[in-house]
């Protein structure tokens, strides 16, 4: 749970009027995804947001509002 609320607040902080849906597998191996109609703006194993490991939490951090940002300004 706490990759999720970590993925959903890096979103609130470049949209912070965003509705966030989640859907949730129980498929082994576990990835994050983050999409904004329909086209997907990160992609990452659940661990890339552990807070055991920190700069690899940051850095998807990071990439999630780069791409976000991206988005939209095209």
């Amino acid at each position: 749970m706490q990759e999720r609320n970590t993925a959903r607040d890096a979103v609130l902080s470049v949209l912070p009027d965003a509705e966030i849906e989640y859907l949730c597998h129980d498929s082994y191996p576990i990835f994050v995804r983050v999409s904004l109609n329909d086209k997907e703006i990160w992609k990452n194993e659940q661990r890339a947001l552990f807070r055991k490991n920190a700069s690899r939490r940051e850095q998807s951090i990071s990439e999630i509002k780069e791409n976000l940002r991206k988005v939209m300004t095209n």
